[in-house]
C-alpha cells in the first residue's frame, strides 16, 4: 500500500504521538513519553532507536521504496548536500543543517507533525511523503543517519565509520591509517575510536608497518592462532625482541610506542621538536621504554595526553591514538611541531 501526504502524517502522529489509554496526555518525543529511550532525553539518539521507529512506520503504513543511499551513519562537510524522494528519511546526529521542502510533505515521525523548511533538529527523523521531495544542506561538519531514497548530491566524507565524526580530533588519521591498509574498523561502519588494542594486535601492526613501509605493500595473513604470522616476523626483523606474556591482555601505551618504534627505521624519526630531558613529567630515564618515547616526541609523532605533555604510560592505549601513531608514521606532514618543557 503506498501512502499519501496527509494519512502518513495523521498516522505518525497515532504512532508516536501517544494516543493509547492512559499515554494520551503525554506529549510526543518529551522526556514523559514512555515511548522514548533515555539516550533520547539525553540528547544522544542511538541508531537503534532511529532504525527501530523507521521500522514501526515503515511496516505500519506498507513500506517505502528503496533508494540509492544504503542506510546507515554518514558524515558531511559544510556545503554538503542530499536529496530525499518518497521513502527517504534523515536524522541530525550531531552538526548542523537545513531543510527545504521542494514540493509535496517532509514529516517529523519524531515529532509526529509535517515539517516546515528551516534547520534540522538534532534527534528527529524526517521523512518524505509519497510525490514529496526536499534537499538537505549542511552548514558545518555533520554527522546523519540516512535510509530509503536519499541522493547524495556533494560533500560527502570518505569516512565509512558512523562513530568517527568530522569534528573528532583523530578523524584525519584514521581515514589515513585505514587507506593505508594499517588498520580496519571493527565492522564496516563501526572504528570504536575508545576500544583497546591487545598486546597481539600492537605486534600485528608494526609488522604491517614495516613491511609497508620496506616492500610497499602488506601481504601478511593470519597464521595459527591468528598473530603467529606477525609475531614470527616481528622477532625476524627486529621490531620485537621477546613474546609478550599475555597476547591478549590490552596494550599499554609504553608497550605500545615501544614496539612501534621498530616498525621503522630510527632514520625516518627526524627530530622537529626540541624537547629536554625530563620534559615529559611521568617518565624517567630508568624507564625501559624512554629513549624511543622521546624519540617520538621529539619527532612529532606523540604530543602527550595533557597540556603538560604527560604520557600515561601505563594506560591502555586507545584505538584512535593508535591511528594516530600510524599515519604520523607514514606521513611527515601529520606530525606536529611543539614546545614542550
Amino acid at each position: 500500500m503506498r501512502f499519501k501526504a496527509l494519512p502518513i502524517a495523521l498516522a505518525a502522529a497515532a504512532l508516536l504521538g501517544g494516543v493509547c489509554g492512559a499515554w494520551a496526555a503525554t506529549t510526543a518525543g518529551s522526556k514523559s513519553d514512555p515511548f522514548v529511550s533515555q539516550s533520547f532525553a539525553d540528547g544522544d539518539y542511538s541508531e537503534s532507536v532511529l532504525t527501530e521507529a523507521f521500522e514501526l512506520i515503515d511496516s505500519s503504513l506498507g513500506g517505502a521504496e528503496s533508494g540509492s543511499a544504503a542506510e546507515g551513519s554518514y558524515n558531511f562537510e559544510p556545503g554538503g548536500e542530499i536529496r530525499l524522494g518518497f521513502g527517504g528519511s534523515v536524522a541530525l546526529i550531531s552538526g548542523s543543517a537545513r531543510i527545504s521542502v521542494a514540493s509535496g510533505e517532509i514529516i517529523n515521525v519524531t515529532e509526529g507533525a509535517v515539517a516546515q523548511s528551516g534547520s534540522l533538529k538534532s534527534g528527529s527523523r524526517y521523512l518524505a511523503a509519497e510525490d514529496s521531495s526536499a534537499t538537505v544542506s549542511f552548514d558545518s561538519l555533520s554527522q546523519v543517519y540516512l535510509s530509503g531514497d536519499v541522493e547524495i548530491v556533494s560533500g560527502r566524507s570518505a569516512c565509512p565509520f558512523g562513530d568517527v565524526k568530522p569534528a573528532d580530533w583523530f578523524y584525519a588519521d584514521v581515514l589515513t591509517a585505514v587507506d593505508l591498509g594499517l588498520i580496519n574498523g571493527m565492522t564496516e561502519t563501526s572504528f570504536e575510536p575508545n576500544g583497546s588494542m591487545t598486546n597481539a594486535q600492537v605486534i600485528k601492526l608494526a609488522a604491517c608497518a614495516h613491511q609497508k613501509y620496506h616492500e610497499g605493500e602488506v601481504t601478511l595473513q593470519n597464521g595459527s592462532p591468528w598473530y603467529s604470522t606477525y609475531v614470527d616476523y616481528a622477532l625476524e626483523n627486529g621490531i620485537i625482541t621477546s613474546e609478550p606474556a599475555d597476547y591478549n591482555a590490552a596494550s599499554t601505551r609504553a608497550y605500545y610506542i615501544a614496539v612501534m618504534y621498530g616498525a621503522l627505521p630510527e632514520s625516518e624519526y627526524r627530530e622537529i621538536n626540541s624537547i629536554p630531558g625530563g620534559a615529559v613529567p611521568d617518565i624517567s630515564e630508568s624507564d625501559w621504554f624512554y629513549d624511543r618515547v622521546y624519540t617520538f616526541y621529539r619527532a612529532g609523532i606523540v604530543t602527550g595526553s595533557d597540556e603538560k605533555g604527560s604520557f600515561m604510560p601505563n594506560s591502555s592505549v586507545r584505538r584512535s591514538e593508535v591511528a594516530t601513531l600510524a599515519a604520523r608514521l607514514f606521513d611527515e606532514s601529520a606530525r606536529r611541531s611543539f614546545e614542550l618543557g
